[in-house]
């Protein structure tokens, strides 16, 4: 039977290749490069044409692609921001930004996730980095200077055009109510707080963060079961809200039902191993359900990267009173108070630390301490929750919170209250008086002979 055509004209082609000595194959390759090589010198023109058209494909085909990176992290991030999600929108706009540095929208989010995060400075280079991209008179750059301005506490400056788009229901009013929530909530005018989120839910009844931020008021107003269910709600409607599961769990804990927050700390301890908060309070419940080793292990994870983290080192004090290991627990509480002084629950633990140690010239010491700061969180309790919201705008209440947490070792906090009380009232002689004591122990003397200056020129108070 005759062999196909095909099948011949192939064989008679392959076989004079196969057929090729070693030398011979050698000797034509090193044929065809010089070929090659001499290609440009022959052929000039064609040969730069083709080069052209070869970058030009390989510079196209780089910019489409990091076109499409950009595109695909700006979409991720946008999801982000309108969900919450700040940690994960950093993450994405980073990457949008490093491959379209001027991206508007990118740029946009990015100065509100860092105005969200109370970053004001960072939310500024942001938005003059839009203002470049869109002009001055652009409606959301408007808006976002606007917000930047309330979390700053100058609501008053911007309190007009807020309310004219809250009562019209503009599309931004969901957005300046939140703002603005954060912005009560920060300085504690809860019943504030309260009017802003009641016509924020009529306007976004399912929006995680009204739901999110009504827990944080009812929380601060020691109202934990409403607390509790609100941190549920969120995370019904947004499975992956970590801050709402956190809080959830440390709320469960603190009502002594370690069985319902171990899952949701196991869920936030399989997203991020190392993160210590987290490992801090899974070490609290393992060690409530007698899971010691659990929670020692976390603990040692937590106090090898951080030697100095008072909530670790707290917690493994108790963790070791429990394991009757009360030597140990000892010097781990001393120095969790040490860092921490305000901290009434490390206080107590101490305070009974020694007492089992019969160390009780220390331990009736300690005990005085305790009454008073108890008389101390009792006042402050007080201060915030009834007098407060029915004076926000009274100095001298604001004073009194920074002396309380000023005594507490609570300095940031502290601080923070005597710049609140001088936005009240820019000529409270008192408050100048201890920041520029505060200022000159920390070394910032511009600082402090500026408060030492409006203390002298300052109204005497009553």
């Amino acid at each position: 039977m005759a062999e196909p055509a095909s099948s011949v004209e192939a064989s008679s082609k392959l076989t004079p290749l196969v057929a090729v000595s070693p030398r011979k194959r050698t000797a034509r390759l090193v044929s065809a490069a010089f070929r090659l090589l001499r290609y440009p010198f022959r052929h000039p023109i064609a040969f730069f044409a083709r080069l052209v058209v070869a970058v030009l494909l390989v510079v196209g085909v780089g910019v489409l692609g990091v076109q499409a990176w950009a595109n695909y992290h700006l979409s991720k991030a946008r999801m982000a921001v309108a969900r919450y999600h700040n940690a994960e929108a950093h993450r994405h706009l980073r990457a949008c930004l490093w491959a379209a540095p001027e991206r508007p929208e990118a740029l946009l989010l990015a100065a509100r996730t860092a105005r969200r995060e109370e970053a004001f400075e960072i939310a500024e280079d942001f938005l003059a980095r839009y203002e470049r991209t869109r002009g001055p008179d652009d409606e959301q750059l408007l808006l976002e200077r606007v917000l930047l301005q309330v979390g700053k506490g100058r609501l008053d400056s911007v309190q007009s055009y807020c309310t004219r788009l809250v009562d019209e229901n503009h599309p931004f009013a969901p957005l300046i109510l939140e703002a603005i929530t954060a912005y009560f909530i920060r300085v504690f005018r809860l019943q504030d707080a309260d009017v802003a989120l009641k016509k924020w839910r009529e306007l976004a009844p399912q929006d995680t963060q009204a739901i999110f931020c009504e827990a944080v008021c009812y929380e601060l107003k020691e109202q934990n079961a409403e607390a509790r269910k609100c941190f549920g709600q969120v995370l019904e409607l947004d499975p992956e809200r970590a801050d709402a599961r956190f809080r959830l769990a440390g709320l469960l804990i603190d009502a002594h039902e370690e069985s319902e927050a171990l899952p949701h700390l196991e869920y936030l301890h399989a997203l991020e191993p190392e993160k210590p908060q987290v490992l801090v309070e899974l070490a609290r419940c393992c060690t409530v359900l007698g899971r010691y080793d659990q929670a020692d292990a976390a603990l040692g994870q937590v106090l090898d990267r951080e030697p100095a983290n008072r909530e670790a080192l707290a917690a493994r004090g108790k963790l070791y009173m429990q394991w009757d290991r009360v030597e140990e627990a000892e010097g781990y509480l001393r120095r969790a108070v040490e860092l921490d002084p305000g901290n009434y629950p490390t206080r107590y633990q101490l305070y009974l630390c020694l007492s089992r140690l019969k160390k009780n010239t220390e331990a009736e010491e300690t005990l005085a301490r305790l009454e008073a700061m108890e008389a101390d969180l009792r006042y402050l309790q007080k201060l915030v929750t009834e007098r407060m919201q029915q004076n926000p705008n009274d100095p001298v209440l604001h004073y009194e919170a920074a002396m309380i947490y000023l005594r507490s070792g609570h300095v940031e906090e502290g601080v923070r209250w005597l710049k609140s009380c001088l936005k009240v009232d820019p000529n409270y002689a008192p408050a100048h008086k201890v920041l520029a004591t505060y200022y000159q122990r920390t070394g910032d003397l511009g600082r402090s002979r500026y408060h030492s200056q409006m203390y002298k020129t300052a109204q005497p108070q009553p």
